[in-house]
């Protein structure tokens, strides 16, 4: 993992305004609660943004291209009109940009609904069916014509498709000075190929995600040597290749977080779904991707004007920031259970939020580091104060009798402790937006 990917705190994205009279709404889990005043707002409230919460900012950037968002993809050159002119001033304030693009799919019809380089060129690289024929999907966009837009699936094996990504990524880097670059899908999803001319056994198979291994591998080749590559969800068969994984579609309500068990430390993981509609769901979010060892965010930059939400961003970035040494090294404890007179949360932290859960407020996580250093992380997201009941295994944490020793107490008390049947509990007393980290 890149070293400044590692320490990263926090997570900002956006999508660049249409430019395109082709162009489709916002996609609805990628729009701000508050619309852009001006065109230029993409890049200067980023600014301010990374100016107000005083620590290194990373950015991604969407719909940076002329042609359409999901749409005549990959043909993503000509930019957008000011994207080196918004770059420019991103990298004068130490903010790094990963961009989007579609790591996985080559649209059917790719000049303005008619066909361009996909019938003599892409095809023969696509994913097939058992009938020969193109595997492909479609979402929300549409071709000038009104037709949904057909995204071929394009098989990793293919020299074509590895030689596209890299002249995509090539000119990324090159002329516009991109910090990574962000392949959406791939580690999300697979499909079968039943091409008998790919060089690979028709059908689904490891060949697959060893195919996509190469392509990343190809990237390396010749990018910057801190140049990062991440993709979306998680999967464990890319923890070895990539720098970091975009987690919105891994969050579930009553999740267990057990890849950041496994994984905290040696792949990165960002970001939650908190744009328009979820907004309001940005302190649990914030505090869990804290205690759970994920960088924060994934937060429109116009949050810097929300005088309710950021300063407790703020407050989360800064811890986030000051212990990245420790979480590039620990490994997740098993989370403290949480009981006692703690406010609850109508929130839907999953990425399309149809499913609704009551979730506490009030939360806490501990982790270890390779020298045994233990950390416990204890945050009230929530503006009512909580009086909580932390239990957790004796043996596990290895607490000493009493807990004097804090790294942060910021609106938190510890009542009284006990010990019965091997279980430690900690009685708690924390302020609205109050944190404790405890260390020993």
């Amino acid at each position: 993992m890149q070293p400044w990917m590692r320490n990263t705190p926090v997570w900002i994205m956006h999508f660049m305004p249409n430019e395109n009279p082709d162009a489709n709404p916002f996609p609805i889990t990628l729009r701000e609660k508050y619309a852009d005043k001006n065109p230029e707002d993409w890049y200067k409230t980023a600014v301010r943004f990374r100016e107000e919460i005083g620590v290194p900012v990373s950015y991604h950037l969407y719909n940076w291209h002329w042609v359409p968002f999901n749409n005549d993809n990959p043909h993503y050159f000509p930019t957008h009109s000011d994207l080196k002119a918004g770059m420019q001033a991103l990298k004068q304030a130490d903010i790094r940009v990963v961009p989007y693009i579609a790591g996985y799919s080559w649209d059917m019809c790719d000049h303005r609904g008619d066909d361009y380089r996909f019938e003599k060129e892409a095809k023969p690289a696509t994913a097939k069916n058992i009938d020969g024929e193109p595997i492909f999907t479609s979402y929300a966009s549409t071709e000038p014509t009104g037709q949904s837009v057909r995204f071929a699936r394009m098989c990793p094996s293919t020299t074509t498709w590895k030689n596209e990504i890299r002249h995509i990524v090539r000119k990324l880097y090159s002329d516009f000075k991109m910090d990574g670059i962000y392949l959406d899908v791939v580690s999300t999803a697979y499909e079968m190929c039943l091409d008998e001319n790919h060089l690979h056994a028709p059908g689904h198979g490891d060949f697959w995600w060893k195919a996509y291994c190469e392509l990343i591998a190809g990237l390396r080749a010749d990018a910057p040597e801190d140049f990062a590559v991440v993709s979306e969800s998680t999967s464990e068969v890319y923890s070895g290749i990539l720098d970091g994984y975009l987690s919105w579609t891994w969050v579930q309500i009553d999740g267990v977080p057990a890849h950041s068990r496994v994984y905290g430390g040696r792949t990165a993981i960002f970001g939650r779904v908190i744009t328009q509609n979820k907004r309001d769901d940005v302190r649990f979010n914030i505090a869990q991707s804290l205690i759970y060892g994920q960088q924060l965010g994934w937060v429109h930059p116009e949050i810097v004007n929300d005088s309710v939400q950021f300063p407790f961003l703020k407050k989360m970035a800064a811890i986030r920031w000051e212990n990245r040494e420790f979480f590039a090294e620990a490994e997740m404890l098993r989370p403290p259970v949480v009981k006692g007179k703690v406010p609850l949360f109508d929130c839907s932290a999953f990425l399309r939020g149809q499913i609704w859960n009551h979730e506490k407020l009030a939360m806490a996580g501990a982790w270890e580091d390779a020298e045994g250093k233990r950390k416990l992380f204890v945050i009230n997201a929530g503006a009512q104060e909580a009086e909580v009941i932390l239990s957790v295994y004796e043996k596990e944490y290895n607490l000493p009798k009493t807990i004097d020793s804090f790294e942060v107490q910021d609106g938190f008390e510890i009542v009284s402790m006990e010990t019965k049947r091997g279980i430690r509990k900690i009685h708690c007393r924390i302020a609205p937006e109050g944190v404790g980290v405890l260390c020993w």
